[in-house]
């Protein structure tokens, strides 16, 4: 589990699919390389709040999931468990295609 720090370049937190923004981790495994307190840089994959598409479609998912990036904004785990938007494929083509599902 990761919380928001700030979005890079905006003073806001006006968030799309596909943003890099910067988050504290708050609960992590032990056996993680990843410990609770860092800082990292994370992928925003899907949101819970309506996203416009650009053929005017809106898509909503069920969790808000973020992907923890690491050196040269390459993926710091091995397996992406859930549905991510299409969006993703196009910017970060490895992720996407690391994914089980890609809406």
């Amino acid at each position: 589990m990761v919380k928001l720090i700030r979005v890079p370049g905006q003073k806001g937190y006006n968030l799309d699919i596909g943003d890099i923004i910067r988050v504290s981790v708050v609960k992590a495994d032990p056996k993680s390389s990843i410990k609770k307190g860092s800082l990292h840089l994370a992928l925003v994959c899907s949101l819970k709040s309506n996203f416009g598409r650009d053929n005017g479609s809106l898509i909503k998912f069920s969790k808000n999931v973020v992907i923890v990036l690491g050196e040269k904004n390459a993926m710091v785990g091995t397996r992406v468990l859930v549905p991510i938007a299409y969006e993703i494929r196009a910017k970060f083509p490895d992720i996407a295609s690391k994914a089980k599902e890609v809406y």
